[in-house]
C-alpha cells in the first residue's frame, strides 16, 4: 500500500519545509492546492485528508452569497467526496461548526456520517469551541 500525501493548501513556507522533509521518497507528493478544485487529482485515489478550512480568518460580514463559508463547506465537500477512496476519510477542524454540519446534511456524499460514532468530537483551540468532525465516503 503506498501513502500519497496531498497538502492542500498553506503558505509557501510550509510547502517548501514539508518537501524538503518528504524529498526523496516517491510515495510521497506534495503540492499547494485550492480545496475547491482538485481537477489534478484522480478521482477515488486519496486515502486521507486531514484539513483545517478556511485556513485564516472568515468575516461573515464580508462573505456571503456564492462566497460564504457555507458555499465554501459545500463546494470543498464535492472535491473530498470525488477523490476519496471507497473507503477515505476526510477530517476537518472548524470553529464554524453549525455552517460545516448544515454543509454536510446537505451532502450527497457525507449525509450519512451525520448519524454515525464519531463524527463530532467538540474540542477548544486557544479558547474558541471548535469540533473534529470524521466524514467517511
Amino acid at each position: 500500500m503506498a501513502l500519497r500525501v496531498r497538502h492542500l493548501a498553506q503558505p509557501a513556507a510550509h510547502s517548501l519545509a514539508r518537501k524538503s522533509r518528504f524529498s526523496g521518497n516517491s510515495a510521497v507528493s506534495v503540492r499547494r492546492a485550492d480545496a475547491l478544485y482538485l481537477s489534478h487529482i484522480e478521482s477515488a485515489s486519496i486515502d486521507l485528508i486531514v484539513t483545517d478550512p478556511p485556513w485564516g480568518f472568515w468575516d461573515g460580514d464580508v462573505y456571503a452569497g456564492a462566497n460564504s463559508i457555507s458555499s465554501l463547506y459545500t463546494k470543498m465537500l464535492e472535491e473530498f467526496y470525488r477523490v476519496l477512496s471507497g473507503r477515505g476519510r476526510a477530517i476537518v477542524l472548524t470553529g464554524a461548526k453549525k455552517e460545516f454540519e448544515e454543509a454536510v446534511s446537505q451532502s450527497k456524499g457525507f449525509v450519512h456520517c451525520t448519524q454515525a460514532k464519531g463524527y463530532r468530537t467538540d474540542i477548544l483551540v486557544n479558547g474558541k469551541k471548535s469540533a473534529i468532525f470524521c466524514l467517511m465516503r
